[in-house]
Protein backbone atom coordinates (compact mmCIF):
# COMPACT_ATOMS: atom_id res chain seq x y z
CA UNK A 1 0.00 0.00 0.00
CA UNK A 2 2.85 2.31 1.10
CA UNK A 3 5.03 1.63 -1.94
CA UNK A 4 1.65 2.15 -4.34
CA UNK A 5 1.14 5.69 -2.97
CA UNK A 6 5.01 6.40 -3.43
CA UNK A 7 4.75 4.85 -6.62
CA UNK A 8 1.81 7.59 -7.73
CA UNK A 9 3.34 10.45 -6.16
CA UNK A 10 7.03 9.88 -8.19
CA UNK A 11 4.58 9.18 -11.53
CA UNK A 12 2.93 12.98 -10.95
CA UNK A 13 6.03 14.31 -9.90
CA UNK A 14 7.82 12.83 -13.29
CA UNK A 15 4.88 14.03 -15.34
CA UNK A 16 5.71 17.75 -14.12
CA UNK A 17 9.28 17.61 -14.54
CA UNK A 18 8.82 16.76 -18.01
CA UNK A 19 6.69 18.98 -18.81
CA UNK A 20 8.41 21.72 -17.51
CA UNK A 21 11.34 20.95 -19.78
CA UNK A 22 12.41 21.47 -23.30
CA UNK A 23 10.43 24.02 -25.79
CA UNK A 24 7.48 25.45 -24.78
CA UNK A 25 7.87 23.81 -21.55
CA UNK A 26 6.44 25.51 -18.69
CA UNK A 27 10.04 26.86 -17.29
CA UNK A 28 11.74 26.99 -20.87
CA UNK A 29 10.43 30.46 -21.58
CA UNK A 30 11.52 31.43 -18.59
CA UNK A 31 14.80 30.10 -17.77
CA UNK A 32 16.15 29.05 -21.05
CA UNK A 33 15.29 31.62 -24.04
CA UNK A 34 14.38 30.56 -27.04
CA UNK A 35 18.07 29.56 -28.37
CA UNK A 36 19.26 25.86 -28.32
CA UNK A 37 22.51 25.63 -25.92
CA UNK A 38 24.03 23.58 -22.99
CA UNK A 39 21.91 22.52 -20.12
CA UNK A 40 22.39 25.24 -17.39
CA UNK A 41 21.47 26.16 -13.85
CA UNK A 42 18.18 25.34 -13.03
CA UNK A 43 17.88 23.58 -16.99
CA UNK A 44 20.80 21.03 -15.30
CA UNK A 45 19.14 20.42 -11.77
CA UNK A 46 15.90 19.43 -13.75
CA UNK A 47 17.56 17.45 -15.92
CA UNK A 48 19.16 15.06 -13.83
CA UNK A 49 16.38 14.79 -11.52
CA UNK A 50 14.01 13.86 -13.90
CA UNK A 51 16.55 10.72 -14.50
CA UNK A 52 16.90 10.05 -10.93
CA UNK A 53 12.97 10.38 -10.38
CA UNK A 54 12.37 7.51 -13.83
CA UNK A 55 15.02 5.33 -12.34
CA UNK A 56 13.02 5.40 -8.78
CA UNK A 57 9.87 5.25 -10.20
CA UNK A 58 11.37 2.15 -12.68
CA UNK A 59 12.52 0.31 -9.52
CA UNK A 60 9.62 0.76 -7.76
CA UNK A 61 7.49 -0.76 -10.70
CA UNK A 62 9.46 -3.37 -10.19
CA UNK A 63 9.27 -3.66 -6.38
CA UNK A 64 5.34 -3.86 -6.45
CA UNK A 65 5.34 -6.39 -8.79
CA UNK A 66 7.53 -8.32 -6.73
CA UNK A 67 5.95 -7.69 -3.52
CA UNK A 68 2.12 -8.25 -5.00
Amino acid sequence: MILTAFQIILGILLIVLILSQGKGGLLSKRWAGDNFRSKKGVEKVLFFLTIFLGIAFIVSSILVVITT
